[in-house]
């Protein structure tokens, strides 16, 4: 799953393989496929899907690409890009329902040693683990994963004690 990614519905569970998050979003068909708002699609609409930043005209650069991906994330969408042995999830708040999605997904996707690294970018909680330790955290306590994101907010030092 090297380099793939999917956008992941957290209604639904369903998800759709793209290649690139933000020209998959703002396409008719990557739109309609996930169902996304039509108000969503007309703020994104003229929106670049640009790696580069330009100064002048932040429409046109990156940031138009944070934008993009930010506004799907609000509209109820999980961000996932695989990176080999990695899985990193990006979502906007609900984070109890995210959780759940994100380990059906993984339980389809995923080894028991795929790394996977979840970020709430509302409230800037990550959590990181293999996804045995993850599925193990989840079937015994969801609410302990979220405990373990914000406690490494405020304390990283204590990363080295999580999940070892």
């Amino acid at each position: 799953m090297s380099k793939e990614g999917f956008w992941i519905s957290k209604d639904t569970g369903q998800y759709w393989p793209v290649h690139e998050h933000c020209l998959f979003a703002k396409s008719p068909e990557g739109a309609t496929a996930m169902g996304l708002p039509e108000h969503v699609r007309e703020m994104i609409a003229p929106l670049s899907c640009d790696y580069q930043r330009n100064t002048n005209d932040t429409s046109t650069s990156a940031m138009g690409r944070e934008q993009v991906v930010i506004a799907v994330l609000k509209a109820g969408y999980i961000r996932m890009r695989g990176h080999g042995a990695q899985f990193s999830f990006e979502f906007w708040g609900d984070t109890s329902k995210t959780l759940w999605v994100i380990y059906e997904f993984c339980q389809n996707m995923a080894g028991p040693f795929t790394w996977v690294v979840i970020n709430n970018l509302k409230s800037n909680e990550q959590f990181a683990a293999n996804f045995e330790d993850f599925a193990k955290r989840m079937k015994s306590d969801e609410a302990e994963v979220l405990r373990i994101a914000s406690q490494l907010l405020k304390n990283p030092g204590q990363l080295k004690s999580v999940g070892g």
